[in-house]
């Protein structure tokens, strides 16, 4: 499960290089295949009322070229400012609801070994 900010509609550089790095082959050999056949979803908010959604294509095509198989649904949370309670709850039970979906989802697709 990756969660990720809007950067200027982009992927974060910081995740980017996260992903730069751990995909990154040791001694000059073939790249690192660390995240070939890993199952993934995404999260994705922002600030605005779009919640993140110019980043979502963004990450995915990022997340398909390293490898990953994705999950088809994606979440986005608009106004990310206001969008949780002081406890660090989201304030919208639609919201949690798909989320839980989507973490179901994911699991069924990449059991813990």
């Amino acid at each position: 499960m990756i969660a990720t900010p809007e950067y200027n509609g982009h992927v974060p550089p910081l995740l980017v290089n996260t992903f730069c790095w751990l995909s990154r082959a040791e001694n000059n050999e073939a790249p690192c295949d660390v995240f070939n056949g890993k199952v993934a979803a995404i999260l994705a908010s922002s600030p605005g009322g779009f919640g993140g959604i110019r980043v979502i294509p963004r990450l995915k095509d990022m997340l398909t070229e390293l490898g990953c198989t994705l999950l088809s649904n994606s979440i986005s949370v608009p106004a990310a400012h206001e969008a949780f309670l002081e406890s660090g709850e989201l304030k919208s039970e639609e919201t949690t609801k798909r989320i839980h979906a989507l973490l179901k989802a994911l699991q069924a697709l990449a059991p813990l070994s």
